[in-house]
This record gives structure tokens, C-alpha cells and sequence, in this order.
């Protein structure tokens, strides 16, 4: 939790068992799970991998000719693994390798 302050602090006001230094572990991990699910069911995220899909079709952002093989790897690693996935409509098949 350090990398969420806010989070943390908000867990530690909302779990501290009366004013002692003692913090109720299962009312806290309740509402870090309530969290993440309010997180995941955040509707702007689609919005971030349809404007990510959008960017790399875009000609302006296409890799230089000549780039280097680890170079267009990365792009089709990050594609593949963490945009497709996402998107409302996933590329499938040929239409993968069409698209890159």
C-alpha cells in the first residue's frame, strides 16, 4: 500500500479498532476488495484501450522503417498481452496480423 497512500490511509481511518493501534485485518481486506471490484468495474477503461487502439493505427505513430526486431516485438508483445484483450471488439486470427 505504499505505492496508494490514500488508500492506505483510508483503510487504516476505516479498520482502527477504537482509538488503539489495532486494525481489524478482515473488515480491512473486505474493503480492499470492494475496491478493486469498484476499480474493475470502472466504464473508462474502455475508453483508454479503444483510444490506445485508435493511436496505433494512426500513421503518425507507426515504427520507422528499419526499426529493430525487439523494437516492433515490444509493440506486438504490449498489443496482444494487455490492449486486445480489452478491447469491446478483440482482433481474432488473421485479422491480428492484419492489423500490426
Amino acid at each position: 500500500l505504499s505505492t496508494a497512500p490514500l488508500l492506505r490511509d483510508n483503510l487504516r481511518h476505516q479498520c482502527r479498532i477504537a482509538s488503539t493501534d489495532y486494525f481489524d485485518g478482515t473488515k480491512g481486506y473486505k474493503e480492499l476488495l470492494n475496491h478493486l471490484a469498484d476499480i474493475s468495474t470502472d466504464s473508462g477503461d474502455g475508453d483508454y484501450y479503444q483510444l490506445t487502439e485508435q493511436a496505433l493505427r494512426d500513421p503518425k505513430n507507426r515504427l520507422p522503417s528499419g526499426c529493430s526486431a525487439t523494437q516492433f516485438a515490444v509493440r506486438v508483445r504490449n498489443f496482444l498481452h494487455k490492449i486486445n484483450p480489452n478491447l469491446e471488439r478483440p482482433y481474432t486470427g488473421n485479422n491480428v496480423g492484419k492489423f500490426m
